[in-house]
């Protein structure tokens, strides 16, 4: 289900005050030497550096301690597997169309900081763990 972006950001910062706000337990000492940093969507640094662009993934991986990458994949019209978080391109780029209405090469062509699954793979697979989330999509 697709929320409205007002919708969702009041959310957001509701689950982030209560968040702040709840008491939480700091972990033992061997939990702290276990645990895995994931950077979520990479290290994004907006305007300059979008999120689940090559850009953040290599930000995230430059900090120590970052074990792993989590992003998310949308398909394009030609049925495509690209990295992209939001259906469509309007909060990164202004642009109310979504990926699925373009082909591979189109959104390449507007949109060329958008990276392809296999070129994600290819660069960080071995480098780091991959954590995907697979986006629902209707088709038109």
């Amino acid at each position: 289900m697709e929320l409205p972006p007002w919708l969702e950001n009041t959310l957001e910062r509701g689950c982030d005050f209560c968040f702040r706000h709840w008491p939480q337990p700091v972990p033992d000492a061997q939990s702290l030497r276990e645990c895995r940093i994931v950077a979520h969507r990479g290290a994004p640094a907006p305007p300059a550096i979008l999120e689940n662009t090559r850009a953040a993934f290599e930000r995230a991986l430059s900090h120590p301690g970052v074990n792993g990458l989590e992003f998310d994949v949308r398909w394009t019209q030609d049925l495509q597997p690209v990295v992209f978080h939001d259906a469509d391109l309007l909060r990164l780029y202004g642009d109310s169309r979504r990926i699925a209405e373009f082909t591979l090469s189109g959104l390449q062509q507007a949109f060329p900081d958008i990276p392809t699954l296999a070129s994600v793979l290819e660069r960080y697979g071995s480098r780091a763990h991959l954590m995907v989330e697979l986006k629902d999509e209707p088709y038109p």
